[in-house]
């Protein structure tokens, strides 16, 4: 295949998909900005006095909304 045919191909594509796009692009910015500071506040949580078996699980929360939050936009994606 020419590069022509490819552009064109990818251009048809776009031009199918534009609020799907712009839909993905939104939600990518708005991970970007919220995850960090989601994260820091999370993490900026006093534990002093928790059990440790509950701090050890605290620290796992922010693993697990972040590997939710890359499967849910892999599966937008895939739609």
């Amino acid at each position: 295949m020419q590069l022509g045919g490819l552009i064109n191909r990818l251009k048809a594509f776009a031009a199918n998909r534009r609020g799907e796009i712009g839909g993905l692009f939104k939600t990518i910015v708005l991970l970007a900005v919220l995850i960090p500071i989601g994260f820091s506040i999370f993490y900026g949580v006093t534990t002093t006095g928790w059990d440790d078996n509950v701090v050890l699980l605290w620290g796992f929360i922010p693993l697990l909304i972040l590997v939710a939050a890359i499967w849910g936009l892999i599966k937008s994606v895939g739609d």
